[in-house]
């Protein structure tokens, strides 16, 4: 089964959408059977076969890879967030392990609030944002050697920028911690950012 013009969905939002292509497909063969004619059946399947060949098709399997993909170059677009003007550019996950490669469950716990915010589901936008905290909370830890995520953090971080690190665990804390709140899908992919760019600052060589 399969579902063509898959750039026109912008994301998971239009899942509904696509996953319903297949069916439009399956019917465009059913209109053939309208005629009474079996040889005029079988040259309108022939040509709606033709016409399917022409166009940009995918299997529903790899619709889930596409998606996180697409989503994927939007949220790892650090651009616009402040402290992200202190750490470098990424563009896919592979360069988010390199930079977290001293760190691989911090990195994998990123990751997995980018599925979860890519592939959805009823809980995915607060799941996502737990996982951020997570991933922030671990990181510090793991730095410092404390214990304390927060006694960490006042080792290395101070001033201004360390006002920055708490307004985004802060935020993550609102919106990612406690069951049954209303985290939106905005507020998600947020989260999502400020996470990523603190993480990658904290990471990142004194004086580059």
């Amino acid at each position: 089964m399969c579902w063509k013009n898959f750039g026109k969905f912008p994301s998971v939002e239009a899942e509904i959408n696509f996953r319903e292509n297949s069916s439009v497909l399956t019917r465009r063969f059913a209109r053939t059977k309208t005629h009474k004619r079996l040889d005029t059946q079988i040259s309108h399947a022939v040509g709606e076969l033709e016409s399917i060949l022409e166009d940009d098709l995918v299997y529903n399997e790899q619709i889930p890879e596409m998606l996180r993909t697409q989503e994927d170059k939007r949220l790892l677009d650090l651009s616009g967030l402040t402290i992200a003007e202190k750490t470098w550019p990424i563009s896919d996950r592979g360069q988010l392990r390199s930079a977290l490669a001293q760190y691989p469950r911090v990195s994998q716990m990123l990751e997995g609030a980018l599925d979860a915010y890519s592939l959805g589901g009823r809980d995915a936008n607060r799941q996502s944002l737990a996982s951020c905290r997570s991933a922030l909370e671990l990181l510090i830890t793991q730095i410092t050697g404390e214990a304390n995520w927060r006694t960490g953090l006042d080792k290395i971080v101070h001033g201004g920028t360390r006002k920055l690190v708490s307004e985004a665990y802060g935020f993550l804390s609102g919106h990612g911690s406690h069951p049954g709140g209303n985290t939106n899908r905005r507020e998600a992919a947020l989260g999502i950012r400020m996470t990523i760019a603190t993480c990658l600052w904290l990471v990142e060589p004194p004086g580059n």
